[in-house]
């Protein structure tokens, strides 16, 4: 397949680093789960020690912070990749499709601006999610609208419009077809987790393209 890297082809491989941000990280241990102010500033500091641009991961992490909100109950299984970067950073569509949905979902460190884009791979529905955005780039498109591999998809939001959050993309891909409209569980709790990790392979492919 050919894959368009969601984030642009101005950033090679050697410019992300992987991240941990589960409770294995000694270094995150005395964060709590509400402070994001303290987990933004161990982003920085990783990624400015690393000499790196961007920082990512995520997929089947138990992370500790969504306790912080009761929308997840739960639920505290990551199954998707996040990609920490800076407010306004343009999301390419990393295949050909059509606008599959989108919507503001505002709960508290829920995905805020959400857009799902649906495509055909080998005779496949799948569908890919991009969550955290600016809730102006909801009004670029309209739901049918045929999407571009390359296309300039959407923007990242602030926390004051991507649920709450430092910003950072979250992106999950999705065996379709699904009956959600501009939403799809993004975590999981460990009994379901069997079903979603089936249902949400690992992502990580249209991060870097080929």
């Amino acid at each position: 397949m050919d894959v368009f890297p969601v984030m642009g082809k101005e950033y090679a491989r050697s410019d992300y680093a992987l991240v941990d941000l589960t409770r294995n990280n000694s270094a995150l241990s005395e964060i709590p789960v509400e402070d994001l102010d303290q987990l933004e500033k161990y982003l920085d500091h990783h990624r400015e020690k690393w000499g790196v641009k961007l920082l990512w991961g995520g997929y089947g992490e138990k992370r500790y912070f969504y306790q912080a909100s009761d929308h997840f109950g739960s639920r505290n299984i990551h199954i998707g990749v996040d990609i920490w970067a800076p407010a306004e950073t343009p999301i390419f569509a990393p295949f050909n499709g059509k606008l599959h949905s989108q919507a503001y979902n505002d709960n508290f460190r829920d995905y805020g601006g959400t857009i799902l884009l649906e495509h055909e791979i080998n005779g496949e529905a799948w569908i890919s999610l991009y969550g955290h955005l600016s809730k102006d780039c909801l009004t670029w498109r309209d739901p049918g609208d045929r999407i571009n591999a390359g296309d300039n998809l959407a923007e990242l939001g602030d926390p004051s419009e991507n649920g709450g959050w430092i910003p950072h993309l979250h992106l999950q891909w999705i065996k379709g077809p699904i009956e959600t409209k501009g939403d799809y569980p993004g975590v999981c709790s460990n009994e379901d987790l069997e079903y979603y990790l089936k249902k949400c392979p690992n992502p990580s492919v249209l991060i870097f393209g080929n």
